[in-house]
This record gives structure tokens, sequence and C-alpha cells, in this order.
């Protein structure tokens, strides 16, 4: 009898188990793929939250703070306003990171004259006052350089955007589409650089020279002509004037047989107190005059001659208008006040001619400034 054999393992568990291995890993790899998934959504989710939780802490962005400038600006219609030059320095200016900017005031006149319009700055911050002057061609241009003065002035605590402002930008952009010819560049930008502080207080000291002539009611015995010339050194409300003057010869007729003629001339130096309202200007000067009277007799067989010094103190008020390229008319009156007053003798006819103590003289002038230093 044949032994049992044991009955050899059936082959179709091994295959049922082949057969399922591919789908665990299948199932695995699907579940590690949601898991990622989920996790990846997850962690976008607390992303999205923190971006959204810190915007809505930070909130808006914090307005600049206001600048501690007091503007008075004057100008002519064409020209910018206040309210421009402000806006302009206020997009230029801010606070360096650490620092406070000083309190600063500022006082602008522009002119405009037949050419070129002009611009004087006064700054004052910590009690100290900085004057400064531009001209130009073009009034843009001027407020340009005034508003870079203005914004330097604030001193290092200050961060300054020196970039043209936005729609100046936008100008170049709109030429670009419709080409033009190339055009030379405005002489006037020459004049938009902001010098330094010692150079724009130099534009403020002018030399000037003048001719002009003289009219008095009594200075030589009756109405007398005189030619003069002076020169000028000019600050912005000083000047400081050396005045030369000489009188025609003038006849005097004391009796129906004698008389006598008379001529003067004169140098003085006249320090004065002068102020700018747009294109009239107004001084006021004190003169210590020196000269000397000559006197002659006429219509006698031995004429006398006769030499008199002449020392006189002469207050005066003069107005003037400013014509450009800096040519002035002024017009002044003066009052020679004579402590001692020089008299002349004829023998014949004694006493022919005293020197008035007051003797008014309206003058008429035309300067030009020659020199700036």
């Amino acid at each position: 009898m044949k032994p049992a054999e044991s009955p050899q393992p059936s082959r179709l568990v091994p295959q049922r188990c082949a057969a399922r291995a591919p789908s665990a890993d299948k199932l695995l790899n699907a579940l590690v793929t949601r898991t990622q998934q989920r996790t990846i959504a997850g962690l976008v989710g607390i992303a999205l939250l923190l971006g959204a939780g810190g915007a809505f802490a930070q909130g808006p962005s914090a307005p600049r703070p206001e600048l501690p400038l007091e503007l008075e600006w004057s100008a002519p219609p064409d020209c910018a306003s206040p309210s421009q030059v402000k806006r302009e320095v206020e997009r230029m200016v801010r606070a360096r990171p650490g620092f406070s900017l000083p309190s600063l005031a500022v006082n602008a006149v522009v002119q405009r004259t037949s050419t070129q319009y002009r611009v004087r700055l006064e700054l004052t911050s910590a009690g100290q006052t900085t004057r400064r002057e531009f001209q130009s061609e073009s009034c843009n241009a001027l407020v340009r350089a005034a508003t870079l003065s203005i914004a330097l002035a604030f001193g290092d605590g200050a961060e300054i955007d020196e970039a043209s402002p936005p729609e100046e930008q936008e100008k170049p952009a709109k030429a670009a589409t419709s080409p033009a010819p190339a055009q030379k560049p405005e002489p006037a930008q020459a004049n938009v650089a902001v010098p330094p502080a010692s150079e724009s207080a130099a534009k403020g000291r002018r030399v000037s020279l003048a001719v002009g002539a003289a009219w008095s009611p009594s200075l030589l015995g009756g109405s007398s002509f005189g030619m003069q010339a002076f020169a000028a050194l000019r600050w912005p409300h000083l000047t400081l004037n050396w005045l030369n003057r000489a009188w025609l010869p003038h006849t005097v007729q004391p009796a129906a047989t004698a008389s006598a003629r008379f001529w003067a001339a004169t140098t003085a130096l006249a320090p004065g107190l002068r102020y700018q309202f747009g294109a009239v200007e107004l001084e006021l000067g004190l003169a210590l005059q020196a000269g000397v009277i000559h006197g002659a007799g006429a219509d006698i067989d031995s004429p006398a001659q006769a030499w008199a010094p002449w020392y006189a103190l002469a207050p005066s008020l003069a107005v003037g208008l400013e014509l450009g390229r800096g040519v002035r008319v002024v017009l002044g009156q003066e009052f020679v006040l004579t402590p001692v007053p020089p008299e002349f003798e004829i023998a014949p006819i004694g006493t022919v001619y005293r020197t008035p103590v007051v003797t008014p003289v309206t003058t008429l002038s035309v300067p030009l400034d020659v020199a700036r230093f």
C-alpha cells in the first residue's frame, strides 16, 4: 500500500495574494496622496488667515505728518499759487528716520519784468535768516528753483526727492506719441540750479552807476540846475551812495548896475535804507555833503571873485521804478541843511548872495547795475 501523500499546497492562494498586492499599494499611495493634499491645503489656509490678519492689523498706511512750514508767497497770476508751492514742497520733503524737521518760515516775492521772472526768498529757521535770489525766463523753472531751496533749508534731517512732479513727468510721455522737431533747451535752465548759500547771499550785493539831473528853486540865489553822477553799493535793505554834483552857473542881479555869477560843486557820502515793493523801490538816505561855491562880480570895472567852503547835511527820500535788466528810474527829494551859510559881497553893492539855511533839491537819475559780487 502506498503511503498517503500529503496534499500539495494549493497554488490558488499565492496567486490570490499576488493579485491583491498591487491593490494594497495603490490604496496606500492614494491614502498618502490624500493626506499630503489635506496637509498642503491646511497650510495654505493658515497662510491666508495669517496674511489677512496681518493686513487687518496693519491697516491703511499712516499719512505723512504736516511739514513745519510757514509760507508767504506773492507772485503774478500766471505763476504758481501758494498752495501749489506748498504741496510741491510737501511732496519733496520727508523727515529721515530718527530726525525731526525744524520750523521754517519762508517769505517769497516773485516779480515779472518785460523779459524774465525774479524771485527773492527769505528763509528763517532757528532765528537765522538766509536770503536767496533767482531769475529765469520761465516761471515754472523759477518755482522749481525756489522749492528746491525751501526743501534744502530744512537741513540734514530732511530726505529730499528731487524728481520732477508727476504732471511734469507725464509731459515727455505725451510728447513721444507725436514726434516733433528737436528744440534747443531754454537758456533759463542754467539759472535753475540751486547755488550754495554763500553764492546766493552774494547775489544780493550789487554795484550801480548812475547819471542824472538836479534842480533847486533857491540854491544859488534863484532857480538853479545841476548835473550829477554817483556810484552805489547796494545790499538787500541797505545802500551806500557816493554822489558828485555840479551846479551850472547862475546869475544874480541884486541891482540894476551890478550882477554876480555863481556856480558850485559838491561831493557827498550817503548811507540809506531801501525797501522793495515789487518793481517799486523806496529809499531813505542821509547825506554828508562837502563842496565849494564860487562867486564873481560882473558888469563892473574890477570884478571881485570869492570862494567859500560849503558843508551841509541832506536827508533825502527817493522812489525808484525798475525797468528791467538792472535799469531803474529814480525820483528824489533832498533838503540841504547848511548850519553856517556862506555869503558873498561885491564892493560897490555889498552883500549880493547868502546861501539859504534850508534848500530843497529835486533830483532825477537813471541808475544801472553794473556788477554783482
